[in-house]
């Protein structure tokens, strides 16, 4: 298919051809011969067209492959291309379009750091019938859920994915602890989360010379860092206040960290206290010094003090909850969970793989819409929630209309998007402690 019969117009489907599909096709077996029916760039776009849409079925995409390839497509042709060949050929676009991202993005805040890495999951429901491919907890006394789990490492800096892969759901988080040293370099800043603490993966980070931040688990053994002498921690809290110094983390790997103790707020503590006693393990009871150590913010880090100062550092992990939204924005706003209750195992990877290319490829409009507004009188105050929102709201008519002006439409967006006044420090308002 030429691509001039491709509608440029469409800011998806533009993208969509800047992939190397052709050749990622002839790569994986996806095309063995030219295709005398669905082209990989028809096949491509149909399932990622299906990412505003809400549970696909193979009939919507047949009749999409043929809109785009202008030629007849029927259900069962599109069936037959949906297997091992294809959900190879979807991961490796999926790579692509991350590799493309990477490639036009650009840092919106001047920092110390070259990255800021923050690694988290999300948890995908699937049809009940395919528990078996795609197992779900063991509980013996509910019906067997189908569960898979997305895999994500984002930077906060230039706003995009470096990394998404699907994995299995039993597969945990301090299982896929490892997989950011795949990806991180000297110079970044990790930001980890409890479910991905662990001291080996932290000591092989500091030999690569990568930094990180991160809550402190309790239960985590504490060392003077200059006599071995175990550490009481909240008897130093209570004396002190605050604690900033170099402690030996671990019993078996003392390795030398930063430990940084923030107090919080009364109503913040007994807030947390109150999550902590709502603990759904009831053989880990929390005890008396866990809940004490509440009244604090405890975390540990690689950076020292003239790099990172510890009034700073609270604001800088709180940047974690950006890829937390972006978590809500696919499943409340593109559905990315919504999948036809019948579909099959090919199925729900094609449309799941496919949704995250769409998705990572629409991230770059955001990104244009806050450089429009950077060499304005006010800095680049652009909501990822509310512009994602309205985005989607406007979609049909970009993908009806054959003489849409969509600089026109991103500059309305740039104009509705803005962030609110409130009192609540918004997301670039937090960075500002980086610059």
């Amino acid at each position: 298919m030429h691509h001039a019969q491709f509608p440029q117009h469409h800011p998806l489907l533009a993208r969509l051809v800047a992939l190397p599909y052709e050749a990622i096709a002839n790569a994986t077996g996806f095309v063995r011969r030219t295709p005398r029916g669905i082209t990989p760039l028809a096949f491509l776009a149909a399932l990622c067209l299906e990412a505003t849409g809400s549970a696909p079925t193979l009939a919507v995409c047949a009749m999409r492959a043929a809109l785009v390839s202008v030629q007849s497509v029927s259900r069962e042709a599109f069936r037959r291309r949906l297997g091992a060949a294809s959900t190879t050929f979807l991961q490796q676009c999926l790579a692509a379009a991350v590799a493309l991202a990477a490639a036009t993005a650009r840092r919106l805040t001047p920092c110390r750091f070259r990255r800021i890495l923050v690694q988290d999951s999300t948890i995908i429901g699937v049809p009940a019938h395919l528990h078996r491919v795609f197992p779900g907890s063991r509980n013996h006394t509910q019906a067997r859920p189908a569960l898979l789990k997305i895999q994500a490492i984002y930077d906060l800096l230039s706003d995009r994915f470096v990394a998404l892969r699907m994995d299995s759901y039993r597969r945990n988080d301090q299982a896929a602890a490892a997989d950011i040293l795949a990806v991180a370099e000297p110079g970044d800043l990790i930001l980890r989360d409890l479910g991905y603490f662990v001291l080996a993966i932290f000591q092989r980070m500091g030999a690569r010379g990568i930094d990180f931040l991160s809550r402190w688990r309790y239960g985590t053994q504490l060392f003077d860092a200059t006599s071995g002498e175990p550490l009481d921690l909240l008897r130093v809290l209570r004396r002190q206040g605050s604690v900033d110094c170099m402690v030996l983390l671990g019993r078996e790997t003392k390795l030398p960290v930063r430990l940084v103790a923030l107090p919080v707020a009364a109503q913040v503590a007994a807030a947390r206290r109150r999550a902590l006693n709502c603990n759904r393990d009831r053989r880990c009871q929390p005890s008396a010094t866990h809940r004490a150590l509440m009244n604090w913010c405890i975390f540990i880090t690689s950076v020292p003090p003239e790099r990172l100062p510890a009034e700073h550092i609270a604001a800088l992990y709180g940047l974690r909850w950006r890829i937390e939204t972006i978590f809500k924005l696919w499943k409340s706003c593109f559905a990315i969970a919504v999948i036809h209750r019948r579909a099959s195992a090919a199925q729900v990877r094609a449309f799941l793989y496919a949704r995250l290319i769409a998705l990572t490829l629409m991230m770059p409009l955001f990104h244009g819409c806050c450089e429009e507004t950077a060499g304005t009188v006010t800095a680049p105050q652009i909501s990822l929630l509310k512009f994602t929102f309205l985005f989607h709201a406007v979609l049909p008519f970009l993908a009806c209309c054959a003489h849409v002006h969509l600089p026109h439409i991103m500059s309305a967006l740039a104009s509705h998007a803005r962030y609110d006044k409130r009192r609540r420090p918004h997301h670039l308002a937090k960075r500002a402690v980086l610059s």
